[in-house]
C-alpha cells in the first residue's frame, strides 16, 4: 500500500511539474501566451526554457524573446527603466552564453541601442557597440554602430545640424 501512495504522489507532482513538457512546447505554450496579451506568464516559460533546457535551441531565443517582452515594456515592473535594465540583461545573456548563435550580433547591438537611446548610459554604450563592430566587422548593422558612436547624446536637431554641416 505504501508503495502505491508513493507512486501517486510521485505522479501527481509530475502531472503538477509540467508533465514532461518539451523545450518547443513549453515555446510554443509562450508564444501562444504573448499573442494572448498574456507576457507575464509568457515570460515564466521562457524563463523555464533557459533554466531547464539551457542546451536546446530554444533557450537562446527564449532568452531573446524576454528581452524583447522586457524592452518593449510588457513585463511588469516598478518602472520602464527596470524593464529595459532586464532587457539588456537577457540580451548580454544571450551574446554572452551562445555567442555564435544567429541573435546573438543583434543581442549586442541591442544592448548598445538601449544604453544609449534609452538610459542615456554613454559610456556602457560605448564599450557595447565597439565590441559588437570588433566581433562583427562584416555584419549589416555596423554602420548603423558608428552612426550611433558619432551622433551619440546628441539631440535629433543637432544631429541633422552636424550632417549638413552647420556645427
Amino acid at each position: 500500500m505504501k508503495i502505491i501512495r508513493v507512486l501517486f504522489v510521485v505522479a501527481l507532482a509530475a502531472t503538477i511539474v509540467g508533465c514532461g513538457d518539451s523545450p518547443d512546447e513549453t515555446a510554443a505554450k509562450a508564444k501562444q501566451l504573448v499573442e494572448q496579451e498574456n507576457p507575464d506568464e509568457a515570460a515564466k516559460l521562457y524563463r523555464q526554457i533557459v533554466e531547464e533546457w539551457p542546451q536546446s535551441p530554444e533557450a537562446p531565443l527564449a532568452l531573446y524573446e524576454l528581452a524583447q517582452l522586457h524592452s518593449n515594456n510588457l513585463i511588469e515592473a516598478k518602472n520602464k527603466r527596470e524593464n529595459l535594465e532586464r532587457a539588456v540583461e537577457y540580451y548580454e545573456r544571450l551574446h554572452a552564453d551562445y555567442p555564435t548563435h544567429e541573435k546573438a550580433p543583434l543581442a549586442l547591438f541591442s544592448v548598445g541601442f538601449i544604453q544609449n537611446n534609452e538610459l542615456q548610459d554613454y559610456d556602457a554604450a560605448t564599450r557595447s557597440y565597439n565590441k559588437f563592430i570588433e566581433e562583427y566587422p562584416d555584419h549589416e548593422l555596423v554602420a548603423s554602430a558608428k552612426d550611433e558612436l558619432e551622433f551619440m547624446g546628441l539631440s535629433p536637431e543637432d544631429i541633422l545640424k552636424q550632417k549638413a554641416g552647420l556645427e
